[in-house]
């Protein structure tokens, strides 16, 4: 099975992570986190969330992804200096119904620590094909902090595990200009599967 490459992985990964209300979870509290990426050569970066945005960066920084929850798009910047804006009103895939728990279908399994939180492990499932697609676990704190999610997706036609993992947990105010990229930053914008084909032909070719 080949593996996403790591924008493509990340945006998939906090699509799922967004899921705060699925369930009866409450939504998380505005906080900061390390987060891992992957099993076998562990990808770390840092994370920033609020009730509307999230960003990840990857790499050093050199990759963001950034979440946009209240306007249902996202940016991915890439090391060459531009982004990739993509919007996901036109390929019909509502972040905000994963928000609400619309798109998942979460069965609680039981209690599980996961780097120093108490969470409540649950089986989950997403199908929005032909944008993205997920068959796992979520482990997630009485606040509704993703502190694990494990299992299969694919995001515009790409297949792979995904597996990522937060630790170092920090609750406290973010500041907006974290999800702000500037009027001056280079986008190129695309629907949800026309960004994961470009994506993908931007990933290096082992």
């Amino acid at each position: 099975m080949r593996k996403f490459n790591l924008p493509i992985l990340a945006l998939a990964m906090m699509v799922i992570s967004g899921a705060a209300n699925a369930a009866g979870w409450p939504s998380p509290p505005p906080y900061s986190a390390t987060l891992s990426v992957g099993q076998d050569h562990k990808q770390p970066g840092r994370m920033y969330r609020t009730p509307n945005a999230y960003r990840h960066e990857l790499r050093d920084g050199k990759e963001v992804v950034i979440l946009h929850l209240d306007q249902n798009n996202a940016d991915v910047v890439l090391p060459a200096g531009f982004a990739v804006e993509i919007d996901f009103n036109k390929g019909g895939f509502p972040l905000a119904g994963l928000m609400n728990g619309a798109l998942l279908d979460p069965k609680p399994e039981g209690p599980e620590t996961i780097n120093g939180q108490a969470t409540t492990r649950y089986r989950i499932s997403l199908n929005q094909a032909p944008t993205a697609s997920f068959t796992g676990k979520a482990w997630v704190t009485k606040d509704g902090i993703i502190m694990k999610i494990d299992g299969e997706g694919a995001f515009g036609g790409q297949i792979g595990k995904v597996h990522v993992e937060a630790s170092d947990i920090r609750r406290s105010p973010q500041p907006e200009t974290l999800f702000d990229l500037g009027a001056q930053t280079r986008r190129l914008k695309f629907d949800a599967q026309s960004a994961a084909a470009f994506l993908q032909a931007l990933a290096p070719k082992k």
